[in-house]
């Protein structure tokens, strides 16, 4: 079960997620520090592809297992040549000695190459002062008209610090190329494929401060 609460913060208005946890009934009082509730808030959107919290959209999953995310307006648009990139800032909060381990990010959109012309998306993300991940990304030259994704597994999922809240930073770019004049068609990528809910997919686990998480095969 998860409620979604509005809440404003020094960045401006952010959605702040509540996610049920597993545990028995709580008391009053209680609700947010149950022993496996994640709380995450959407804090900043910036960049040429979001520029500010209403260009991206953040759910928390029902099964507390993670978030997706949107983009409405995220897209780069050739010719000659478009470079659109996103960052977002999360607040992620845990109970007092646990941590949250990323274990899978997936991406999808759509894509309309011309012939000549080529698109490409890259992300990478971090929690604030540890290790940058980078996602494999995608990377497609035209002709082509149809909807791509791909995903990064973590074996060793990306541990946050042993805090109760930690900041999860993700940044996204898109680029278009082609080459005028003999490449006047327009060429395109997005995040979003249209009639789904979402372009980034993320999924975590959460495991107690000092033990040791285990490995995915």
């Amino acid at each position: 079960m998860s409620r979604t609460t509005i809440a404003r913060t020094a960045g401006g208005l952010a959605a702040a997620l509540l996610v049920g946890g597993l545990s028995g009934p709580a008391t009053a009082g209680s609700a947010d520090r149950r022993p496996h509730t994640v709380h995450v808030a959407l804090v900043s959107a910036a960049g040429s592809g979001c520029p500010d919290t209403s260009a991206a959209e953040v759910v928390a999953h029902d099964d507390g297992n993670g978030f997706h995310a949107r983009y409405p307006r995220f897209q780069a648009v050739a010719p000659p040549f478009s470079n659109r990139f996103c960052l977002v800032v999360l607040k992620v909060t845990v109970p007092q000695g646990y941590r949250v381990g990323i274990r899978r990010v997936a991406y999808r959109g759509a894509a309309r190459v011309a012939h000549g012309a080529r698109v490409s998306f890259d992300a990478k993300y971090a929690w604030a002062g540890g290790e940058t991940m980078h996602h494999p990304g995608y990377r497609q030259s035209g002709p082509f008209r149809g909807n791509w994704n791909q995903e990064h597994r973590l074996d060793d999922a990306h541990w946050s610090a042993c805090t109760p809240e930690s900041q999860f930073q993700v940044t996204q770019t898109l680029r278009a190329h082609s080459n005028p004049p003999a490449n006047t068609a327009d060429s395109r990528v997005s995040l979003e494929t249209p009639g789904e809910d979402w372009a980034l997919y993320c999924e975590w686990e959460m495991a107690p401060c000092g033990g040791t998480a285990p490995r995915r095969a």
